[in-house]
């Protein structure tokens, strides 16, 4: 059975990986965790948590699909349904990635916050290479 490790990579190229487990879920949460440490549970206003956002993961509408960082050209994905680790040039057509920053409470309810472009009138980021991404901590999946 495979395992899965959470990692990250800064701004500066560094990588340190978070947590190993069985369960490609569970990697996942940990991932959410340290989100919400980095994005939400700061002193920040809501509005300017906006703006000043520091890690992020990429996530799909579809979630059999998580992302497993881009290694050397390419960017990755793990098929949780097959357990194999794809290009995701393959499942693009379908799946637009989008830059997940933690879920927030919005009343009641928890929504997951997808990460805008601040320059240009709020709209998601949706390009995973974009140059807001640079200085960020991106959290990533790796089956090992």
């Amino acid at each position: 059975m495979a395992k899965y490790q959470l990692w990250s990579r800064d701004g500066y190229g560094q990588n340190q990986i978070h947590a190993t487990e069985n369960n490609i879920e569970d990697v996942f949460k940990k991932g959410e965790e340290l989100l919400k440490n980095d994005n939400i549970d700061n002193a920040l206003t809501n509005e300017e948590k906006e703006d000043n956002w520091e890690s992020y993961m990429v996530i799909f509408d579809n979630n059999d699909y998580y992302y497993a960082g881009k290694p050397i050209t390419k960017h990755m994905v793990i098929d949780a349904r097959t357990d194999k680790v794809l290009k995701m040039e393959n499942i693009i057509d379908k799946n637009i990635p989008k830059i997940y920053c933690g879920k927030i409470l919005n009343g009641k309810n928890s929504e997951k916050w997808i990460a805008t472009n601040v320059n240009r009138m709020k709209k998601e980021l949706i390009g995973i290479d974009s140059p807001e991404l640079e200085d960020k901590v991106c959290y990533f999946i790796k089956k090992v």
